[in-house]
C-alpha cells in the first residue's frame, strides 16, 4: 500500500444559475460537506486490471461552495492513472481532475 496526502482547496462549487435549478438554490452549495475520492487502476490477486477507489472522511463545506479537504489516504501499491473526485457525502461526484 502507498500512503498519499490529500490537500484539496475547493472554491465556489455551487449549483448553476440556471432555470432548471430552483431559484433559492442557484449559486448555492446545499451540501454541508464534501469528500475526496482517488480512483485508479490496479492489479487484482488474479493479475487482472481492477478499479480501486479510496475516499476521505467528510470535510465541512460552506454555502458558497468552499472547503479544504486535508487527509492522508492509503492507496494500492499499483495505482495507475489516478483521478481525484470531489464528491457529495454519499459519493456522487461533483468535480474531477486527472492531474
Amino acid at each position: 500500500m502507498l500512503a498519499a496526502t490529500s490537500g484539496i482547496h475547493v472554491t465556489g462549487l455551487v449549483l448553476a444559475d440556471d432555470p432548471s435549478v430552483p431559484e433559492n438554490l442557484r449559486l448555492v452549495n446545499p451540501l454541508p460537506s464534501f469528500r475526496a475520492t482517488v480512483s485508479c487502476l490496479t492489479i487484482d490477486g488474479m493479475g487482472n486490471p481492477a478499479e480501486a477507489n479510496v475516499s476521505t472522511d467528510n470535510f465541512l463545506a460552506s454555502s458558497s461552495g468552499d472547503s479544504k479537504i486535508d487527509a492522508a489516504l492509503t492507496l494500492p501499491t499499483s495505482c495507475f492513472a489516478p483521478i481525484i473526485f470531489v464528491t457529495a457525502p454519499a459519493g456522487m461526484w461533483l468535480a474531477v481532475t486527472g492531474r
